[in-house]
């Protein structure tokens, strides 16, 4: 489905239920992949210390733990909590984020103005189980969805949720969700792709802004109002 406005997308989430997690995409084009599997392509001159998708994912986390303990004002309870922590300051994990409110998806879909060039989506999902809990995941055999405990103000503020995905056993190149037939699509039922035109990208934002769904209460604190003041000069 196409939209132009924020009217066609109340209307289009008349077609999604109650258990619909929603994610925005600047670039129609991206895959869904978590972060950590972007890195593929850049692996060629790490393979000998990298054997698996394991090991790079130790390797990166266990870096971040040592040195990030002077930073810290909380110690995450278990692996789950250290990888949603170490994501939200940029480091690469098997994590994929999504939100329960299609206001904030529509939000991630435009607020890169650097992609203007490109047509957005909003890609929704019905996950078949979910963890609620901080509960380890050392080895999981499938994709999983998570709802995480309030660890910042930003997953608040984003009503956010995660899709865990699995690893593939050797160090190919990681399956995109939208795949259907990657090993991960069976977890989840796919729901509707909104697609958002490049041309109405400015007017959306105008209006989402209006109704609260902007730079400020989507990064609270100092970050997101300096980013909210600058909007007005890429309108």
């Amino acid at each position: 489905m196409i939209i132009e406005n924020i009217s066609d997308y109340i209307n289009a989430l008349e077609k999604t239920s109650e258990h619909t997690i929603y994610r925005g995409q600047a670039n129609k084009g991206w895959d869904l992949i978590p972060s950590i599997g972007r890195l593929h392509d850049k692996l060629e001159n790490h393979n000998t210390l990298y054997k698996d998708w394991e090991s790079l994912e130790k390797s990166l986390l266990s870096r971040f733990k040592t040195q990030s303990t002077p930073y810290m004002n909380f110690v995450p309870s278990s692996k789950i909590e250290w990888l949603i922590h170490a994501q939200h300051h940029g480091l690469p994990t098997p994590l994929l984020d999504w939100t329960t409110n299609p206001l904030v998806a529509l939000y991630f879909s435009l607020c890169e103005t650097d992609n203007d060039g490109f047509d957005g989506a909003v890609h929704t999902i019905v996950p078949k189980s979910w963890h609620s809990d901080s509960d380890d995941i050392d080895s999981i055999p499938h994709l999983i969805a998570f709802y995480p405990r309030h660890l910042n103000p930003r997953i608040v503020a984003q009503s956010g949720c995660f899709t865990v995905f699995p690893y593939p056993k050797k160090l190919v190149p990681m399956a995109s969700l939208s795949d259907p037939n990657s090993y991960v699509s069976t977890e989840v039922y796919w729901g509707e792709t909104i697609i958002i035109p490049k041309d109405s990208k400015p007017k959306l934002r105008k209006q989402l802004s209006r109704l609260g769904i902007n730079h400020q209460t989507m990064f609270p604190g100092l970050d997101g109002i300096a980013k909210q003041i600058l909007s007005e000069f890429s309108a």
